[in-house]
């Protein structure tokens, strides 16, 4: 059914295709025959040639497996580009959340994309003011998110909801600080995500036309070239500047 959707979309000229779901990368392990995460994108570009260009959602950090990092790495259609929920760099936090990971897993993960895909843009999913967060726990998320490649963050306050077990914990971050550490990080993110699009001025690029006057590349940064290009158009540019949001281009 994934195979036969997106080889519909593709006879309708829809040049990039986004899998996206829940534990996207568990895909295939309650399936008979069994299958797997990577086993459905390897399938996808080879029974999809008329498909231009693949990208992928969240994917859990233990589903982000050395072969879908690969693939990623080797095969030209697909977008550089992962995004990989950390939610906080404080061990003990993630252990109150239940996530089955640590820090040190999580970060040496990123530096693998990293070391693998040098312009790939990486992005994070992250909560602050969990109950019970203190000031060092905060400071650890801080300083992994700081020494990592990541290029961008949707940041979270914690918010309450009856019936989890987050809210039998006892500790609540009051509101004005769990806003002040997402302010933190908001602003951290920004000059890593400055210095990412500086790395590619003067770097030439194919971008899709989304429509006109704004384009997106393989690696999630828009891209504002100066001409009017055609919708729905695969065009090469060369980044020229900066751009609040994005990158100018020729």
């Amino acid at each position: 059914m994934v195979i036969a959707e997106i080889r519909d979309l593709a006879a309708r000229r829809y040049r990039e295709v986004v899998l996206s779901g829940i534990h996207l990368g568990s895909y295939g392990r309650d399936l008979e025959p069994r299958t797997s995460f990577h086993e459905l994108i390897c399938r996808i570009l080879s029974e999809v040639p008329e498909l231009e260009r693949l990208r992928l959602s969240s994917i859990e950090p233990l589903e982000v497996s050395p072969e879908i990092v690969a693939l990623v790495a080797e095969e030209p259609r697909m977008a550089h580009h992962f995004h990989v929920p950390l939610q906080s760099g404080s061990g003990r936090i993630l252990r109150e959340m239940r996530r089955p990971y640590t820090p040190s897993y999580y970060s040496d993960l990123l530096h693998h994309i990293h070391s693998r895909t040098e312009d790939a843009a990486i992005g994070a999913d992250v909560m602050v003011g969990f109950p019970g967060e203190s000031d060092e726990e905060f400071s650890e998320t801080y300083r992994l998110i700081e020494n990592s490649p990541l290029t961008y963050l949707h940041v979270f306050p914690y918010s309450s909801r009856p019936g989890t077990h987050a809210a039998s914990l006892s500790g609540p971050v009051p509101s004005h600080v769990a806003k002040f550490r997402a302010k933190a990080l908001r602003r951290l993110i920004a000059e890593k995500n400055l210095e990412f699009r500086s790395r590619m001025i003067g770097r030439k690029l194919e971008v899709l036309v989304l429509h006109s006057g704004e384009a997106i590349s393989s690696n999630f940064i828009h891209v504002y070239p100066s001409d009017v290009l055609p919708r729905n158009s695969w065009v090469p540019v060369r980044v020229t500047a900066l751009k609040e949001e994005g990158v100018a281009a020729e």
